[in-house]
């Protein structure tokens, strides 16, 4: 009798462990495209599918050569309702994300973060990657995701389009005096300087004035 009561047991067990593991494997992160231009600031956003009895994510976050954690990041990164996200910085740069919730609020499907990014005005795109995921339920059984890649394109930039939408106008004119004027707010500064003294002053808007008028590129 016990060793049949046993052997129930042992395949209740396993049938529990084996439920456990398919939603486990079933939980999914993704990260969208970035397309961006070099200066720009954007974000890095991280959705999940299959939120299964999950309150815990823990990762290591790869940004490509040229994209960088904005500063302030790790207190401006906004975290899905009811979790706290905190970011640190390693030493290679990578950055280790944890997101939780105090109360232990299972997730939702859907965007669970958003991290700030700045890309370099060198920067050409390339890939990264979120690695070492981890995601636990509320009585700490951690289960092990696989690594995540996605890819950022950096548009080449236009020469003289400081506030990067695309053309060279008055509207980067006006760019160029905010900058000049100490207060570029989140206008590519590097792009303001059009003739490349390493300045920007009147000589910048000069050369916005030639490359509108047919004369420099």
């Amino acid at each position: 009798m016990r060793t049949i009561t046993r052997t129930i047991f042992s395949v209740l067990l396993s049938a529990l462990l084996l439920q456990v593991g398919l939603s486990a494997s079933a939980q999914r992160l993704s990260v969208p495209a970035i397309e961006a231009q070099p200066g720009e600031q954007t974000e890095l956003v991280v959705s999940l599918e299959e939120a299964t009895a999950m309150t815990a994510l823990q990762l290591t976050l790869h940004l490509p050569e040229g994209v960088a954690a904005e500063s302030g990041s790790i207190a401006t990164g906004v975290a899905t309702t009811g979790h706290t996200l905190k970011v640190e910085e390693l030493t290679n740069g990578d950055l280790l994300v944890f997101l939780y919730s105090m109360d232990l609020s299972p997730f939702a499907d859907g965007e669970l973060l958003r991290i700030p990014v700045a890309i370099g005005s060198e920067a050409t795109g390339g890939r990264g990657s979120l690695y070492n995921v981890r995601m636990s339920t509320p009585d700490a059984v951690s289960h092990r995701l696989d690594r995540v890649e996605y890819t950022v394109t950096v548009a080449a930039a236009i020469k003289g389009d400081v506030n990067m939408d695309g053309h060279v106008d008055v509207g980067d004119i006006m760019a160029i005096i905010n900058v000049m004027a100490g207060q570029p707010g989140q206008l590519n500064v590097t792009a303001a300087d059009v003739n490349m003294d390493g300045q920007t002053d009147v000589g910048d808007i000069m050369a916005v004035i030639n490359i509108m008028a047919g004369g420099g590129k």
